[in-house]
Formats: C-alpha cells, sequence, structure tokens
C-alpha cells in the first residue's frame, strides 16, 4: 500500500485527504440536520456511516443514469439525492420526512462550503 501511494503522487494523496475530511465534515452536516429535523436516534456515528453509504450509493445511481440522452444530467441529480434520503432513512431508523429534510439541510450547507470554499480558491 505504501508503494501504491507513494507511486500515486502528492495530487490523488491530497484528493484522498480531502475527501476524508469531507466526509467527516459532511456528517456534522447531516448530524446538524438531524437534530434540526427532531431524529431521535441520531448520532455522529450515524451520521458518519449515512453520510459514507449516501455518497457511494448516490454516486453509483448518478452514475448510470448520467448516460442518459437529453434528461440525463437532472435525473442523475435527483436519483442521486433521493437515494442518499432513502439511505439516510434507514441509517437513522426515522421517517421520510424527517430524513428529507436532514438530507436538504446537509445538501445546502455542503453547497454552501464547498462553493465559498471554490470562490476562495478562484481568488488565489
Amino acid at each position: 500500500m505504501h508503494v501504491l501511494a507513494a507511486a500515486a503522487g502528492p495530487t490523488a494523496r491530497s484528493v484522498f485527504v480531502g475527501g476524508i475530511i469531507g466526509l467527516f465534515i459532511g456528517a456534522a452536516f447531516l448530524l446538524l440536520g438531524a437534530s434540526v429535523a427532531g431524529i431521535e436516534r441520531r448520532s455522529y456515528g450515524r451520521a458518519l456511516i449515512a453520510t459514507f453509504f449516501s455518497v457511494l450509493t448516490s454516486s453509483i445511481v448518478a452514475k448510470v443514469l448520467w448516460h442518459l440522452p437529453l434528461i440525463g444530467i437532472g435525473l442523475a441529480s435527483l436519483g442521486g439525492f433521493l437515494v442518499a434520503v432513502l439511505v439516510t432513512q434507514m441509517i437513522f431508523d426515522t421517517t421520510y420526512a424527517k430524513a428529507l429534510v436532514a438530507a436538504v439541510i446537509y445538501s445546502v450547507l455542503y453547497a454552501i462550503l464547498t462553493g465559498g470554499m471554490w470562490l476562495g480558491m478562484a481568488r488565489i
């Protein structure tokens, strides 16, 4: 593994580390969303697991739907989001409405964070 990490170079390591940091920050945002939504069985551990599996499953769904002509981009975005809501519902053992509220709050906060980072990088 060490040889592979060295061969990947600093860019791949930066992307990996950034992804891990993003996962932990996203879990904090999802936990905040779960708190606002009133999900009873919320914890940071559940939020971390839900974030990981939401990213994994929604990426797969989005990858499949992306290639549909004309409507693929919209369906990929919507399908990926709905799958993330379903994963959140299962992990937190809650209703679909509460999982939807938590996922919307997570998505908005994460979009603000990443948008701000892109704007900050554009100034450099």
